[in-house]
């Protein structure tokens, strides 16, 4: 099923706590004419406070709809359903959500020969392993291709099993950045797509911020359903090595109605149904 799209902002918004230094108090009485040696202290030097960048999950009050990926949770997941012939924008319909850690391989290799050298994946963990055909084989590589050396994959997979809804559901996929949602939103541009029956992918570009420098972040969404409640997402990051700010999950559609509008961002449409996963 298809990404809802993000739109255009219309700001952008950089949110800071500064350390302030008490002002410097200048001397009443003049130096002395003359000065000895051990009359003469150093006065240290004064450095300016360094700005601490608060994550905008934080800023946003966001942190609480973080959930740890693990493959022995199952999560309930709320979002609108609809029925033929209708519109039923906020008829309920439920599922069951898991998620794990995911690698992707070229479909008809043995997904034991996967270079992981490339690949972040937490100590100890068993991920899942995703078969691509030779479309999204090349786009992965397209993606590599850009972004040059430094680079490692960060996935993950969601399994969204339907147990009740009307006719049909509207899922709602979300991708975002922990440390900026703004700059990430305002800059995600879609590089490439493909939509055929029940399946679909895209890849994207976005900006990050790390260490105080903007960087390019890269995204390959691939989705699958089988038309009987049961879709799966999964979804990959290329990253800088070591950047740990990229989020995944599910919104629900009953809180937009009538689709992502303008110059809004995920903290406009959260609610107790909302899903969302760091890939830390």
């Amino acid at each position: 099923m298809r990404a809802i799209r993000r739109g255009l902002a219309l700001l952008l918004c950089m949110l800071f706590l500064l350390a302030l230094l008490p002002a410097s108090l200048a001397e009443e009485n003049p130096a002395p004419a003359e000065e000895t040696a051990a009359s003469r202290v150093e006065e240290p030097a004064e450095t300016a406070a360094e700005e601490e960048e608060t994550p905008a999950f934080v800023t946003y009050g966001l942190e609480k709809y973080l959930k740890g990926i693990s493959t022995g949770k199952t999560f309930r997941y709320r979002t609108s359903g609809y029925r033929y012939g209708k519109t039923q924008p906020k008829k309920k319909a439920e599922a069951d959500v898991t998620a794990r850690w995911a690698v992707f391989y070229k479909k008809g290799t043995e997904k034991a020969d996967r270079d992981l050298s490339n690949v972040y994946l937490p100590e100890g963990v068993k991920p899942r392993y995703v078969a691509l055909d030779a479309k999204r084989m090349k786009a992965a590589a397209a993606i590599e291709k850009k972004a040059g050396e430094g680079y490692e994959w960060r996935g993950i997979e969601l399994k969204v099993t339907f147990t009740s809804y009307p006719d049909g559901y509207h899922s709602c996929v979300c991708m975002e950045d922990f440390y900026d949602i703004i700059l990430h939103d305002d800059t995600c541009k879609m590089l490439d797509s493909q939509s055929k029956s029940n399946s679909y992918w895209e890849t994207e570009r976005f900006k990050i911020r790390v260490n105080g420098e903007k960087r390019t972040g890269y995204r390959l969404l691939c989705s699958k359903g089988d038309g009987k409640g049961n879709v799966t997402y999964d979804c990959f990051f290329y990253v800088p090595k070591g950047y740990d700010g990229c989020v995944f999950g599910l919104l629900d559609r009953r809180q937009m109605p009538k689709g992502w509008k303008d110059g809004t961002y995920v903290f406009d449409y959260v609610s107790k149904y909302t899903l969302l996963f760091r890939l830390d």
